[in-house]
């Protein structure tokens, strides 16, 4: 990946800018996917008292984690229903 960065920063403005032109909605989609994902599997947002008082004993770190493995569970999961219902059709 960095060489490919030292390589375009060599280039011509105008394929710097098709390569940004690329990349960015890219990235963005990537970030708006994750972004919608998370809404759908987050469920539930109201707390109990006792649920509030087990967040403050775990990390910030070990939350996000945790957020983030639910994300990718939730995805797997719309594929296996997306795959599933397109093959047995």
């Amino acid at each position: 990946m960095l060489s490919y960065l030292e390589s375009l920063r060599k280039k011509p403005e105008h394929v710097k800018r098709r390569v940004l032109y690329i990349t960015a909605p890219f990235l963005t989609l990537i970030v708006v996917i994750l972004w919608f994902f998370s809404a759908k599997v987050g469920g539930n947002f109201s707390s109990t008292a006792s649920e509030l008082d087990s967040l403050k004993k775990v990390s910030p770190k070990e939350i996000f984690s945790q957020d983030v493995v639910n994300i990718f569970d939730g995805i797997k999961e719309k594929i296996k229903e997306d795959t599933g219902s397109f093959f047995t059709r």
